[in-house]
């Protein structure tokens, strides 16, 4: 059985996680300012924007840390990896 990564490779999943993981926050942000820009008034309006900011903003937030935080596992176990095989 073979163990061990290669590095270049999760390097470049990492520098992945984070690139989509920016990508996913600019949409948020780019359709949050889009939803409160808009002129719509009314219950559908206020029911929509509080959906928006209560559910699936929230949801991608968390999207996007948990993309972060796994860009930062995967950049770990290539340091982690390229330390192990210098020896």
């Amino acid at each position: 059985m073979e163990l061990g990564a290669n590095v270049e490779a999760l390097e470049h999943l990492a520098e992945t996680l984070q690139r989509e993981a920016d990508r996913i926050d600019g949409i948020r942000a780019s359709v949050t300012n889009e939803i409160f820009r808009a002129w719509w008034q009314g219950g559908d309006a206020t029911a929509f924007r509080s959906d928006w900011d209560d559910r699936y903003s929230l949801e991608l937030r968390s999207i996007v840390e948990d993309l972060s935080i796994n860009s930062n596992v995967v950049r770990s176990q290539a340091w982690a990896q390229r330390e192990t095989s210098s020896y």
